[in-house]
């Protein structure tokens, strides 16, 4: 399971290294896909100000999660 990257994943952003959480997400998705990890994937991109990385990468999950709506909401690119 990728229960170990993904704590990492988590615990690189909260200490604002999006980038290395970037990486442990990635390597979560990788192991095994879940919308969660998408969205928290979708959130390093948002806090790099990387928004349409954001939207791309969170809509690789077949449903959306709230902060991928964020990440589009704040590009101006909301869904209608």
């Amino acid at each position: 399971m990728g229960d170990a990257e993904k704590n990492l994943g988590n615990e690189k952003f909260k200490a604002g290294d999006y980038n290395a959480a970037i990486t442990h997400f990635t390597n979560a998705i990788n192991i095994e896909p879940t919308h969660v990890l998408y969205s928290n994937r979708s959130a390093c991109y948002c806090a790099l100000r990387k928004y349409a990385l954001a939207q791309t990468m969170g809509s690789a999950w077949h449903s959306y999660s709230t902060r991928t709506e964020l990440a589009l909401s704040v590009a101006g690119m909301t869904r209608h």
